[in-house]
């Protein structure tokens, strides 16, 4: 069996990267693990992990963002203008410009999205 065939919890500490041993952490942290018991079951990057999960940890503890149905209309109608207008200058230019920013937005939204659910 090659390592892409083997599941996290068929690898072992030693094989798994920093990446893959904190989605696992995060999840073990959602279903009610503690930070300790997540660094005793990855020993080797127990001093890189606890900086990270207790980032995680506190981000979890901040209360989710909402708008208003109306807020969120009118915030989506001015980027919609924003880059219809960035369009009639280059449409080359608005792809540069809107690509980072969604990009941006998208990873903070799958960051909460990991953390919080």
């Amino acid at each position: 069996m090659n390592n892409e065939q083997m599941t996290n919890e068929q690898m072992t500490d030693e094989q798994l990267q920093l990446s893959d041993v904190l989605d696992e952490c995060l999840t073990l942290l959602r279903g009610g693990a503690t930070i300790e018991e997540c660094l005793a079951r990855y020993p080797r990057h127990a001093n890189d992990l606890r900086p990270l999960l207790e980032v995680a940890l506190r981000i979890n503890r901040l209360p989710q963002p909402s708008s208003s149905p109306t807020a969120f209309a009118a915030g989506k109608r001015r980027m919609l203008e924003a880059l219809k207008l960035k369009g009639r200058q280059s449409e080359k230019h608005s792809v540069q410009i809107a690509e980072p920013a969604l990009a941006a937005y998208g990873g903070w939204c799958g960051i909460h999205r990991l953390i919080t659910h």
